[in-house]
């Protein structure tokens, strides 16, 4: 029994038989896959200008671009082929083998492909946000045909199927132009927990990097044996870079506003000792 490679092979030696006994209309046939090429090229780049100015997305506007260009590349072929009379049929390929095996080759090209087209449009994030998605996180670099590129904060580059990006739960990290997060601190069980609050909350007031509205919070988290736990909630600049250095600077603040008004840390006698 032939193989599939084998059928193409006696279907490539009757066209190039039929192709020369249909030299006068090959020339017509190069010339109309010559005017679809100049159409595929030209196209795209007047519809390039027509989406910027309509503001839409760099992405967007490259996507759309490589459709274009594909979609008359293969009118063009196939009016070339209609000039030479030649179709799949005439052929004797198999269409039914070949769309299997097409098909196969092409699925998840275009399952990535309209799914980055519903990212692009549907617009969840945009290259520049900081994203997170299943255990990966990073800032997104770019929004490709066929995937999406983070870059983690380690400086790692992630490429994810764009079918998995529009199928799972995308945290948006900074969508929002704030973010919260916490400061951890422990002091005396003998604090006096209204002097402390009152203390964490002026020096965080002095900080022009942690926001006032959301206001800081100072919650009690736990009450242990030798401690009593703080969770010093504040609001800064989304970007992860700026949360862990506002965290930073922030914690080394306020251990150190402590130690200055007398304020006992338990972690630090142990060390003392």
């Amino acid at each position: 029994m032939p193989t599939i490679l084998t059928r193409l092979q006696s279907a490539l030696d009757r066209t190039v038989t039929a192709l020369s006994t249909k030299s006068p209309n090959l020339l017509l046939a190069l010339v109309v896959f010559g005017i679809f090429l100049l159409l595929a090229l030209g196209v795209p780049r007047l519809l390039r200008r027509g989406l910027r100015r309509a503001n839409l997305p760099p992405e967007t506007v490259r996507v759309a671009e490589r459709i274009t260009f594909f979609v008359f590349l293969i009118l063009g072929l196939f009016a070339a082929l209609n000039e030479l009379d030649i179709s799949l049929g005439a052929l004797g390929i198999e269409v039914s083998i070949l769309s299997v095996a097409v098909g196969f080759a092409l699925k998840d090209l275009l399952t990535n492909l309209v799914s980055g087209m519903l990212i692009l449009s549907s617009r969840p994030f945009v290259v520049g946000d900081q994203i997170r998605i299943k255990d990966f996180e990073g800032t997104v670099a770019t929004i490709g045909m066929r995937g999406t590129t983070l870059v983690t904060y380690d400086g790692r580059h992630v490429i994810l199927p764009n079918i998995d990006v529009f199928t799972n739960p995308v945290i948006n990290n900074t969508a929002s132009p704030l973010r919260r997060h916490s400061i951890l601190l422990g002091v005396s069980p003998e604090a006096d927990l209204a002097q402390v609050r009152k203390i964490l909350l002026v020096a965080l007031d002095k900080m022009p990097e942690v926001a006032q509205d959301p206001a800081p919070e100072v919650l009690v988290a736990q009450i242990a044996d030798f401690d009593i736990k703080l969770e010093i909630r504040i609001w800064t600049a989304a970007l992860q870079s700026e949360v862990k250095r506002i965290n930073s600077e922030a914690t080394q603040t306020l251990y150190t506003v402590l130690i200055a008004n007398h304020v006992e840390i338990p972690c630090r006698r142990r060390w003392s000792r």
